[in-house]
């Protein structure tokens, strides 16, 4: 596993996890504990870049995407479950865009920028 703290400039640590036990692959998913919107990476992006968020289980969650005007570029609805939205602006303007993840228990907004 290598992790970084989102800054392209820093060096990544490595971090080894050791399971004890038998893994069965059918039963290694993992439901998260709860809903949370991550960030997008990259950003700025052209053309595209990938959303990442959580939905905590017996939840579904929607992702609003909004231009500055606030009016809807996309909506979605997701499960429970991990996702990596990849949201294409091709055909959309430059500028500063909003992403909303709402679900039952949860909220945030994050401010990305698509520059060609």
């Amino acid at each position: 596993l290598i992790v970084d703290d989102g800054d392209l400039t820093s060096e990544p640590d490595e971090v080894v996890i050791t399971v004890n036990g038998d893994v069965n692959a059918e039963e290694t998913y993992v439901t998260p504990l709860a809903t949370t919107l991550l960030g997008n990476y990259p950003n700025p992006f052209n053309p595209t870049t990938t959303i990442r968020f959580d939905v905590q289980e017996n939840e579904t969650a929607t992702l609003t995407i909004f231009n500055i005007k606030g009016q809807i570029v996309e909506q979605k609805i997701f499960s429970a479950g991990v996702h990596d939205h990849e949201w294409n602006a091709a055909d959309i303007s430059s500028g500063v865009y909003f992403y909303r993840l709402k679900s039952q228990s949860y909220s945030r907004i994050q401010k990305m920028i698509l520059l060609k």
